[in-house]
């Protein structure tokens, strides 16, 4: 074991769950983990129907970063997989979860796609809120056993990276007619 990967080991140990968790603690990181992934699509939805122009080429935006990431996430996985820490022994997982790659962190990844897309075109109040249901989802894959802290620091600076390049350069090949559709609310 490596240097990166022992401290990765002890951090997880650090923050999930054990024997001593109290219930309600776990009850939260299981939402967390599981459930707060969900206001990501009801926002976007949001946006689209009663947004303008601008609020279009938010959802777009999000919606093309997350897809590339996740194609490259998966990607990752097959090339340098790491196996769950519950697949190794380490710690318990309090949720289902597949035997599949741990590296990168497709929740952090999709979180920080979204955080990052508020944060470029300005959305300061929903760009808060997005952080802050990022952190908790984060923590709570951790938590729940599914995820290494270091799971999750990679999806976010996958997603931050490639909604970068979603933001500058693919946003113009979008046609507009696609963007122009009427929103639902009169203005």
């Amino acid at each position: 074991m490596n240097f990166l990967e022992h401290i990765d080991n002890q951090l997880f140990m650090l923050i999930t769950a054990d024997q001593n968790t109290w219930t309600v603690i776990s009850w939260v990181g299981i939402f967390c983990a599981k459930y707060l992934i969900y206001f990501i699509p009801l926002h976007l939805i949001v946006l689209w129907l009663l947004g303008g122009e601008i609020e279009r080429r938010a959802a777009i935006a999000v919606l093309i970063a997350v897809v590339v990431g996740l194609v490259c996430s998966f990607l990752i996985g097959q090339v340098a997989f790491r196996p769950r820490p519950f697949v190794v022994g380490l710690g318990r997982a309090l949720i289902q979860h597949k035997e599949n790659a741990s590296f990168p962190s497709n929740h952090a990844l999709i979180f920080a796609a979204y955080s990052t897309v508020l944060c470029c075109f300005h959305y300061r109040k929903a760009f808060k809120l997005a952080l802050i249901l990022a952190l908790l989802t984060c923590w709570g894959r951790i938590f729940t056993g599914v995820h290494y802290p270091f799971d999750v620091l990679g999806g976010v600076i996958l997603g931050i990276i490639i909604t970068f390049f979603v933001v500058r350069y693919a946003l113009r090949f979008i046609p507009s007619f696609i963007i122009m559709l009427p929103p639902l609310k009169r203005r």
